[in-house]
């Protein structure tokens, strides 16, 4: 399974508006197993996506 994060704030926002311009394409498509990682001069937002 892959490690997500529940609670957190930044997720939380950053989840909800990557869900907001996917159903803005397409109201059928969804996420799971959405993270951040952060690096040194950027942070990389990984999700699947079921199309």
């Amino acid at each position: 399974m892959d490690p997500v994060c529940i609670g957190n704030k930044e997720v939380d926002q950053t989840k909800q508006r990557v869900l907001k311009t996917l159903t803005s394409i397409d109201k059928e498509l969804t996420i799971h197993d959405f993270r951040m990682v952060k690096g040194n001069t950027h942070i990389n937002v990984i999700f699947d996506i079921v199309v």
